[in-house]
């Protein structure tokens, strides 16, 4: 009769027999050190940038600053200051990228007309400012991703036609820097906003003197892309 302990060391004898012998099934114990295979799921295609050659865009904004020229007072005391470079601002830009230096920068060139407005006072007692300014600029466009981009622009910026009372005034070209961002909702159309700075001066007939119409302004832009 065999005892518990014969009848196992018979029985793995027996497996281990008929394992040479390839009769039983080969068992590999499993080893704590090796990982289960899991599976991992595919990366998400990266978008290709995009390169926009033609930006068309609407802009609409304001700016301050420049020599005060005018004070308007109203009967409850209020005052009101007209400043060569002030005014709200409508008009529109075209520009094209035509040099990529790389994936995400492009350089290229700007040419912007708007036309500036403001008044103070009223009921008669009242002076307003009117410009035409112009400018021409180069730019560099950071494509940060597939939606998003930063613009930088350095040009020349003039004022024409300007009128204030009957006031000889001219304009020079002088620098203009603006930095915007701009969001496409899709491969047409987008937004942007900017911060633009004009080192603008004005000339006073035949004077040896001028006037600063300098100003800094925040526009918002509706640009197409074709």
């Amino acid at each position: 009769m065999l005892s518990a302990a014969g009848a196992g060391t018979a029985l793995a004898q027996s497996a281990k027999e008929a394992q040479e012998d390839g009769v039983g099934p080969a068992i590999q114990p499993a080893r704590p050190d090796e990982e289960a295979p899991r599976n991992s799921a595919p990366e998400p295609e990266e978008l290709p940038l995009p390169h926009p050659l033609i930006d068309v865009a609407f802009e609409l904004g304001g700016q301050a600053g420049g020599t005060d020229l005018a004070t308007a007072t109203s009967y409850q005391g209020d005052s009101e200051t007209l400043s060569a470079g002030d005014g709200v601002v409508i008009g529109g830009s075209g520009g094209v990228t035509p040099l990529w230096v790389s994936n995400e920068l492009g350089l290229g060139l700007d040419v912007s007309a708007a036309v500036r407005y403001w008044m103070v006072g009223g009921s008669g007692a009242q002076a307003e400012i009117t410009a035409f300014p112009l400018a021409l600029s180069v730019h560099a466009l950071w494509i940060l991703d597939a939606q998003q981009f930063v613009r930088f622009r350095l040009g020349v910026s003039r004022d024409f036609a300007i009128s204030y009372f009957d006031a000889p005034l001219s304009g020079r070209f002088d620098p203009v820097a603006e930095l915007g961002f701009q969001y496409m909702w899709s491969d047409l159309m987008g937004a942007g906003i900017s911060l633009r700075y004009t080192h603008e001066s004005y000339g006073v007939g035949g004077a040896p003197v001028s006037i600063s119409a300098s100003g800094i302004g925040v526009i918002l832009s509706l640009h197409v892309c074709p």
